[in-house]
């Protein structure tokens, strides 16, 4: 620091050395998106406690404020814990009060019993971290993520090395940059069949439009998708994903009332889902739905989850008749059900239908 001055045995610093700020530029962003790459991590691997969806972008502020407020009182870098978080959720912890009583508690003890704790083994400290590590490995994500392709699977690999043989920040700055080059245009990619042996790929000329997708004519009904992206271009897509989202809001009321026992509370957040629920499945049903049942690949699909509609309804008809046990039965399905929806049929619909399709499940 320069132009120092002193007040009894406290520092302040007046300017900063910014000859220091090339060499810190690069941990420093290292750590940025470490903090937000946990912070996304835990929220996708730990479910909120009232059922409802994460929310990265209020994550991502957070992070900011907390580590601009950190930087100002000359603090540490500040993110979400992976180990922290399992810590207290398997300790019970409910609320964001457990973070405030676990720090207030780390701090008496620090203070307190600071020669105590220094005796602590390393080797035990270890111990406890690599528990952690072990019980929040998810090995079914890991097969997931290998199968969505190639590029997925390299970035996966080369992120999880690289944390070995180098510094954990650089490991995934590189990791990041991975996945923002894998795909920077963010337009489709499709394997296409010609009918003749021969295949073909394509990504610009699977061109998404405000409301439908264009691909080569020989391509019809002959398509594997690979990757894809911007479903929620599309008007139907856009509402049906919204809709989605307060439906598990409005299911983890339920959920949460009927673990008390809370009949009343039980019965008005039935009255909600319900209402949110029905004119969902008969909006998809009539319009989207529709217009896939004839598709030889994407009919059987359709089929299936028209079923589970069914079911959905079924079940959500037991909960309102007293049976506060079929209540996570019934979020299980609905759960399962969306992710069906939202990263299976959506995407192979963007590809499957056309401009006038698309426009006849608007007005469904």
């Amino acid at each position: 620091m320069r132009g120092l001055w002193h007040l009894g045995d406290v520092v302040l610093g007046l300017m900063p050395l910014w000859s220091a700020v090339p060499v810190l530029a690069i941990p420093a962003l290292s750590l940025a998106f470490v903090g937000l790459v946990q912070g996304a991590a835990i929220s996708q691997s730990v479910s909120n406690p009232d059922g409802s969806y994460p929310d990265a972008s209020g994550d991502f502020r957070g992070q900011g404020i907390a580590n601009l407020a950190s930087g100002l009182l000359r603090g540490m870098p500040v993110g979400g814990s992976m180990s922290a978080t399992s810590l207290l959720t398997n300790a019970g912890g409910r609320t964001r009060w457990a973070n405030i009583a676990a720090s207030t508690v780390m701090a008496l003890v620090i203070r307190l019993l600071g020669g105590v704790v220094g005796y602590i083994a390393m080797p035990a400290l270890a111990g406890l971290r690599i528990l952690v590590g072990f019980r929040t490995f998810r090995p079914d994500q890991s097969r997931m993520v290998v199968s969505t392709g190639h590029a997925q699977a390299v970035v996966l690999v080369s992120t999880f090395v690289l944390t070995i043989l180098i510094p954990l920040q650089y490991a995934v700055l590189v990791g990041v940059s991975f996945s923002v080059c894998e795909r920077p245009d963010g337009a489709p990619t499709a394997i296409g069949s010609d009918g003749g042996g021969e295949f073909s790929t394509a990504t610009d000329g699977v061109k998404l439009r405000s409301r439908a997708a264009e691909v080569p004519p020989c391509w019809s009904r002959r398509l594997v998708v690979c990757s894809y992206c911007g479903c929620r271009a599309l008007p139907v897509v856009a509402r049906l994903t919204d809709e989605h989202e307060q439906i598990v809001n409005a299911l983890g009321v339920v959920v949460r009332a009927a673990a008390r026992d809370d009949a009343a509370a039980t019965g008005a957040g039935l009255r909600v889902l319900v209402a949110l629920l029905d004119p969902h499945t008969r909006f998809e049903e009539r319009g989207l739905f529709a217009e896939l049942r004839e598709d030889d690949v994407l009919g059987p699909h359709v089929a299936e989850l028209c079923a589970e509609h069914v079911e959905i309804d079924r079940l959500v008809a037991r909960v309102a008749a007293g049976d506060s046990a079929t209540a996570p039965v019934l979020e299980r399905l609905l759960r399962r059900h969306i992710d069906r929806e939202e990263n299976g049929l959506f995407p192979a619909a963007v590809i499957a239908l056309d401009g006038q399709a698309w426009d006849r499940t608007e007005i469904a």
